[in-house]
């Protein structure tokens, strides 16, 4: 599922795995607890932009604006979660980061783990 959010939505709040992304081969050095994160320190500057920033076992998720609402999820199966300022089709046609620009929105993308 992938929910686009308005630009204004800035930090992000989990309990689950991190506080680096965990993707398979990153598991054994990820530990349950709450961490905080803005959006924009989510996204690893890699040479190759590519899908990243996700993070698993996923119990509580709280994305919130700068006014304080928030969009808050309750996880039973636990998931996985990623939230970028670019979408899944910019990260796949970029070569290089600068190319990358923000669209404005907050792409989250969450997926039942």
């Amino acid at each position: 599922l992938e929910l686009s959010l308005d630009k204004q939505f800035r930090q992000v709040s989990w309990f689950g795995l991190g506080p680096h992304e965990n993707d398979r081969d990153r598991l054994a050095s990820a530990i349950v607890s709450r961490y905080q994160s803005s959006i924009d320190d989510l996204h690893p500057p890699y040479i190759f932009p590519s899908e990243n920033g996700g993070r698993g076992a996923i119990r509580q998720l709280e994305i919130e604006r700068d006014d304080g609402l928030a969009l808050a999820i309750n996880c039973q199966p636990h998931l996985q979660f990623a939230a970028r300022r670019y979408s899944q089709q910019q990260l796949s046609q970029a070569t290089h980061n600068y190319q990358l620009t923000d669209s404005g929105t907050v792409f989250v993308q969450l997926d039942i783990a």
